[in-house]
């Protein structure tokens, strides 16, 4: 992506460089899932995606130029540093059954993550699952001071393509780092 310039007010321009960031793809599988993930590295984003599981897809996307890990988030090295963006869509199993130390330790792998700045943004058809995580983000105070949580409902039509497509409601939740 070429800079653009911009006239100071001096008349001399300033070149404007796009905006990197750093984005993690968590659980990644499906085709579309990796054709976004190298639409953004293509853009100039410093793109990986994560999952213990390498599809068909996954070793694509790595023979394409992309960066595939194959691990867990809660296993990705420290060295990778923070990110400015985590996308997961659908996250199975999810921790739900496992109680809510599980699903805070689930929370906390990749709220630890982000960036300043930084959003982790979570689609499932779980009502369970989202409403698990509200409740880290209601109880826990370290999420409740360093983290905002933006929670919604929504129609299959605007989430990402599921593999579920029975059931009609989705859930957003975006969990943005204050600080």
């Amino acid at each position: 992506m070429a800079a653009k310039a911009i006239p100071r007010l001096d008349g001399r321009p300033i070149a404007l460089r796009p905006c990197r960031r750093k984005v993690l793809f968590v659980g990644s599988e499906r085709p579309d899932e990796f054709a976004y993930a190298m639409r953004l590295a293509c853009q100039g984003h410093i793109v990986a995606v994560v999952n213990p599981r390498e599809t068909a897809a996954a070793r694509a996307y790595r023979t394409d130029g992309g960066r595939f890990i194959q691990a867990r988030i809660e296993d990705l090295p420290l060295r990778f540093g923070q990110f400015h963006v985590i996308c997961e869509n659908y996250p199975y199993p999810y921790p739900l059954a496992l109680g809510y130390d599980v699903t805070r330790a689930f929370a906390a792998a990749r709220l630890e993550r982000l960036a300043i700045g930084g959003h982790w943004v979570v689609f499932s058809e779980s009502g369970r699952l989202a409403t698990a995580l509200a409740d880290v983000a209601r109880h826990e105070a370290g999420v409740r001071r360093r983290f905002r949580l933006q929670f919604s409902e929504l129609s299959s039509a605007l989430a990402p393509r599921s593999a579920y497509p029975l059931k009609k409601t989705r859930y957003r939740l975006m969990f943005q780092r204050l600080r």
